[in-house]
């Protein structure tokens, strides 16, 4: 299965540089939340990996306009930059989140376990 991988943050070159993206994802990196969404209704990324604070909005709010969108509610959406464990919640529609300072090796835990739970989704649901 081929798809795409939708990195929303500031420096996509230094996140890649650091993290091991599955060989069937391509990559599609941007730097704001608004391309963001318009890439995500585009493309329907298997994954969508952004940061919290972005320079025209923040993560959480793509996340929650990417669920309002029947076509991409069921787009995993890990957010990194997010330490206060307030607002861990899933009606704000992220599945995973990561702290600001998360270790590349817990990112890529992450991906391959959300990534994983989305295969197996697809497989009940066929």
């Amino acid at each position: 299965m081929t798809g795409y991988i939708l990195v929303v943050v500031q420096d996509p070159e230094r996140l890649l540089h650091k993290i091991k993206v599955p060989p069937n994802l391509l990559v599609i990196k941007q730097t704001s939340v608004r391309k963001a969404f318009q890439m995500a209704l585009h493309v329907i990324p298997a994954v969508v990996l952004t940061e919290h604070y972005l320079p025209d909005g923040e993560g959480l709010n793509l996340g929650l306009a990417l669920k309002n969108y029947p076509c991409l509610q069921h787009v995993p959406i890990i957010l990194l930059g997010m330490d206060d464990l307030l607002y861990h919640d899933q009606s704000l529609g992220i599945t995973r989140y990561l702290p600001a300072h998360a270790r590349p090796s817990q990112i890529n835990q992450v991906l391959r376990e959300v990534l994983a739970g989305q295969d197996s989704r697809q497989l009940v649901s066929a």
